[in-house]
């Protein structure tokens, strides 16, 4: 296996030491962080292994993986059977997935984007299109507690918060109730025919109301009797 030298890099808070090896479908490279005035040392290792359409790339610190992703030869982001980045925190549990085929977030049978809870369950999913937050047939994000509860519901069409039937953000309490419902069109808070804004008590009252047309809030006349 061949070696070669490599750059120090000038960084004014952290000394890198830096040792590449070359050979065969991988290349590691080896960089040793020195943390200033506290006396440790901090192993990071990156890994580049071919696949059929490109390479993974992967970055470990302390022999623990945190980050893996695949790219075409351009560069660009891309995978055919999985996700395309995956994230991890320090206790080997996922932190991030994301599924992207030619550099741009897109997924065709589920959400491009999942996000997770340190203790494994889901936080957030996002629905993509071409890089873009858009979902046919329901929310294209959804957020959630971290016992597993839903916390949010936001309908997206082509980048932008719309939703024809319905609230296009309805916001949930822990114990699965409403907090709150608002109506969007074209990225604007919009309701034709009823508050655009509803917000709920705890307990699922309602407790308050507001109006908007093309995202300004108006004033509902009183209707005297």
């Amino acid at each position: 296996m061949n070696k070669r030298k490599l750059k120090i890099p000038e960084l004014p808070l952290e000394l890198w030491a830096m040792i590449g090896e070359v050979g065969g479908p991988e290349v590691w490279l080896v960089l040793i962080q020195s943390i200033p005035n506290m006396g440790r040392y901090s192993l990071h290792t990156q890994k580049k292994m071919k696949t059929e359409f490109g390479e993974w790339n992967i970055f470990k610190k302390e022999g623990k993986i945190i980050t893996k992703t695949c790219r075409l030869p351009n560069g660009k982001i891309h995978r055919e059977d999985g996700p395309a980045q995956i994230k991890y925190y320090e206790n080997g549990n996922k932190e991030e997935e994301e599924w992207y085929k030619d550099g741009e977030l897109r997924r065709k049978d589920g959400p491009a984007s999942i996000f997770y809870y340190e203790n494994g369950n889901k936080k957030e999913e996002g629905w993509y299109k071409d890089d873009k937050l858009h979902r046919e047939d329901g929310p294209a994000r959804i957020k959630y507690y971290e016992d597993g509860n839903k916390k949010a519901e936001m309908w997206w069409k082509e980048d932008m918060i719309y939703r024809e039937d319905g609230p296009a953000t309805i916001e949930y309490y822990e114990n699965g109730n409403k907090e709150e419902e608002r109506w969007y069109k074209d990225d604007k808070i919009h309701r034709k025919d009823g508050p655009a804004i509803i917000y709920y008590s705890r307990s699922g009252i309602k407790w308050e109301k507001q109006w908007y047309k093309n995202g300004r809030r108006i004033k509902i006349p009183r209707i005297m009797i």
